[in-house]
């Protein structure tokens, strides 16, 4: 199938992609970007697809999957965010097991803490799983001075640490 072909049968399916958006933001501004997402999405996989195929459940799949992986991303962000302002409130403990763990924990939360604020926020949201270019965003930085910005917080930390008497784990 060429290009043309491929762009025609998307297209085609254009209309019937709305209310299935709809059904899931329960917003139409809403709807209405999540179905130029899942276009571009299948305009940047159409390799993906397969001759033959039925493309409307393809292009749902698109859908559905953006969606949810949306939803759990910024449920997360805004969870971590929460997280970051009550940390620096002091409420901080650690989820890890043990006594010992919990005070280790507690004293690396606070040397994070000790850091300046714009190492310490890239830093957090990296430690959480977050990407440069996602903590860039974030941020609003570009991704150069936050990749800069948790390398000298890892050293920093690092340093503290190896002050404090913790040994690296071999």
């Amino acid at each position: 199938m060429n290009a043309p072909e491929f762009d025609q049968l998307i297209l085609n399916n254009y209309d019937s992609l709305k209310p299935y958006a709809i059904h899931f933001t329960k917003n139409e501004d809403a709807a209405h970007d999540l179905v130029q997402d899942t276009l571009l999405l299948a305009f940047r996989h159409k390799n993906k697809f397969r001759v033959g195929s039925n493309i409307s459940a393809w292009l749902f799949t698109i859908m559905r999957n953006f969606f949810i992986n949306s939803y759990r991303k910024n449920k997360s962000r805004k969870k971590l965010l929460s997280q970051m302002e009550v940390s620096r409130d002091g409420l901080f403990t650690s989820e890890l097991p043990g006594s010992e763990s919990r005070l280790a924990g507690k004293e690396i939360h606070d040397l994070i803490l000790g850091l300046p604020r714009s190492f310490s926020d890239p830093f957090m949201l990296y430690f959480e799983g977050y990407k440069y270019d996602e903590i860039a965003s974030i941020l609003k930085k570009p991704t150069g001075t936050i990749k800069s910005r948790i390398h000298f917080a890892r050293k920093l930390l690092k340093d503290e640490l190896i002050a404090k008497g913790y040994e690296r784990r071999k």
